[in-house]
């Protein structure tokens, strides 16, 4: 069997987790030697890498490959390292010689100019809303109101993909920078999501957590060199 250790030495994205690949063996031509990969991570990793599937609904963009929206894998690159140093792992090249407070000043930084934690927040609780009250097949126009700390939904059925869009362009025109922010996803998307995820809702809200928990830590470090 093959070992692939993206633990000791993190991919480029963040992604961190240990595949074991084995090749089955069987008398079956249709079936020997097909290939079965299991992937071990800590519950850190998971958390991390269901948060990227749930940025994807967002940025519409591949992340977890390294493709897509700048600010968003460079936050992902960011909160693995935050992770892996928390766990006492190898923490990828680019962030080897952050001490904790570089950690909390580009995170707090990249955080307050992207409100990448309230989108996630927010989409979090659409998705399970989602699981409460079924939507049909469609799109959901989301709004995140940072000030108000609420968030609103709309659902368009398939067919009224264009009406979708058009409160989507609207909304995003209409908002105060920084007040808030507007979401478009598909209801097709979200539940592949969960079906990739069955434990969606606990492994999402562990990154969130996660990453409170580290902000608290931070404040700590302030306080203690004020």
């Amino acid at each position: 069997h093959d070992i692939y250790d993206y633990v000791s030495s993190p991919k480029t994205s963040g992604y961190r987790s240990i595949h074991f690949v084995y090749k089955y063996h069987s008398e079956d031509p249709a079936l020997d030697g097909l290939k079965i990969e299991l992937q071990i991570r800590t519950l850190l990793q998971h958390a991390w890498a269901t948060a990227v599937e749930t940025a994807e609904l967002i940025s519409r963009s591949p992340l977890k490959s390294g493709i897509g929206d700048e600010d968003w894998l460079e936050f992902f690159q960011l909160t693995s390292a935050i992770f892996a140093r928390k766990e006492n792992l190898p923490v990828a090249k680019a962030y080897e010689q952050f001490s904790q407070r570089d950690f909390c000043r580009i995170y707090n930084e990249k955080n307050e100019a992207h409100k990448f934690l309230d989108k996630l927040q927010a989409l979090i609780k659409t998705v399970k809303t989602t699981e409460e009250k079924p939507f049909n097949l469609g799109y959901i126009v989301l709004y995140i109101n940072y000030i108000r700390q609420t968030v609103s939904m709309r659902h368009f059925p398939t067919e009224e993909r264009e009406q979708a869009n058009i409160l989507y362009s609207q909304t995003e025109r209409q908002i105060t920078p920084g007040e808030g922010a507007v979401v478009l996803v598909s209801t097709e998307d979200i539940t592949k999501l969960k079906e990739a995820y069955p434990s969606y809702f606990l492994n999402a809200t562990k990154f969130v957590f996660a990453l409170q928990d580290f902000s608290e830590e931070c404040k700590q470090i302030d306080a203690l060199q004020d």
